[in-house]
């Protein structure tokens, strides 16, 4: 179980990455904005955790433009989904749901 109060004395170079995410995405949340931008929020997590941070990131904005290689989570909280390949169609749009 994680201990709040000895978390918070603790400085950024003593959590781990996982750790740090999850308080940035909650900082963020903290401010209830209206569009979020989240470029591989998720990628140091594993899934169970992924699921629980975008589901409330997603239940806690209006808009939310999530960045990712994992179309599996896209999938579940994606109403658009866009998919590029920079290196093969130098940016194009290749797929679109």
């Amino acid at each position: 179980m994680l201990d709040i109060s000895r978390t918070w004395s603790l400085y950024p170079s003593d959590l781990s990455g996982g750790m740090k995410q999850k308080l940035l995405v909650a900082m963020t949340m903290c401010t209830n904005p209206s569009i979020i931008f989240a470029d591989e929020v998720t990628s140091a997590l594993d899934v169970d955790a992924a699921f629980r941070v975008l589901e409330a990131i997603s239940s806690s904005t209006a808009s939310l433009f999530y960045v990712t290689q994992n179309l599996h989570m896209t999938s579940i909280f994606g109403d658009y989904i866009y998919v590029m390949l920079p290196s093969l169609r130098e940016g194009q749009v290749v797929w679109m749901r």
